[in-house]
């Protein structure tokens, strides 16, 4: 008996959803665009923190020595950093190191070749280059360097003044873009829900009558009030499904230029797209299923008086 009634159930669903198929068809489209944007934000949100990962890599603080400081006083650092939570790795460069590299960077360079022949010795200082767990961590980890009266005693510069407004912006940006896209899909989100509240008011007022002479005969309120709960779970089912198939071509166009611009990053769209797949069409119809449902469930709780 159960069953029979939950299939007559989904039956009257599909049958609400069918019935008004040009109310349907803007609901459907308005949610679809809903989920579309929410999901185009959310890739956006993925290559944007890609891009700033590539950033942060490039990103990172030079402790230039003292002529006089020993190797053993700059390795004693390095071991001190590397012990830091904030610090992911610490590099410690030679003089001789810190030459080759200037020299290689500079072979076609003949003033500069001939200016470090004519000095007859090394100018450059022993380094060590630190880079921060996370781009937040860098301001941190240079105040405890300056803020050492030991360790400032045995560096003659820090390289951080230039990367300092870079950092800055970088941290800026990022909390931007999460922030908007937050924004942006509780704002569309919230669209999709009046849309759908509306739509299922108008398929109870339609149906008034029908209501009234089912409740006459005897149907129980979840008999009555489950059609409208499957309209609306429909209307998100039908909408993800949709926001999917229009998704897949968008993304297919976009990624090679998105992947051209991380060449060496071993980055690619698509690939994460497809390997991700069951994942995203799942969240997707989740979300869908959820707006819909929160939209017939606060309708119904509103408007039918059974």
């Amino acid at each position: 008996m159960f069953f029979l009634n939950l299939v007559r159930i989904l039956k009257l669903g599909i049958k609400n959803f069918w019935r008004n198929i040009w109310l349907s068809v803007a609901t459907v489209l308005v949610m679809c665009l809903a989920l579309l944007t929410i999901s185009i934000l959310s890739f956006l949100n993925i290559i944007a923190d890609t891009a700033i990962k590539n950033i942060e890599q490039r990103i990172d603080i030079t402790v230039y020595f003292k002529e006089a400081v020993k190797e053993e006083e700059a390795l004693a650092l390095q071991t001190k950093l590397a012990a830091n939570t904030l610090v992911s790795e610490v590099r410690y460069i030679s003089e001789t190191e810190a030459l080759q590299k200037f020299e290689q960077r500079y072979q076609n360079d003949l003033d500069i070749s001939t200016t470090l022949r004519e000095l007859g010795s090394n100018p450059l200082s022993k380094s060590l280059i630190i880079k921060a767990e996370k781009i937040e961590n860098y301001e941190q980890v240079v105040a405890g360097l300056e803020g050492d009266k030991d360790i400032m005693k045995i560096i003659k510069e820090i390289n951080y003044q230039d990367n300092r407004e870079v950092i800055s912006r970088l941290t800026v940006f990022k909390t931007a873009i999460r922030r908007a896209g937050l924004a942006v899909s509780g704002f569309l989100g919230i669209i999709a829900v009046l849309v759908t509240f509306n739509t299922v008011r108008l398929t109870i007022y339609s149906r008034r009558r029908e209501i009234g002479i089912m409740k006459l005969v005897g149907a129980s309120n979840w008999y009555i009030r489950w059609p409208l709960f499957i309209e609306g779970v429909l209307y998100g089912l039908v909408s993800a499904v949709l926001a999917m198939f229009i998704l897949y071509p968008l993304l297919a166009a976009s990624a090679p230029k998105v992947d051209a611009y991380f060449t060496g990053l071993n980055f690619d769209l698509m690939s994460f797209f497809l390997s991700n797949f069951w994942q995203i069409i799942g969240l997707e119809m989740l979300v869908g299923i959820g707006l819909g449902a929160v939209s017939s469930f606060i309708a119904v709780r509103r408007y039918l008086r059974v």
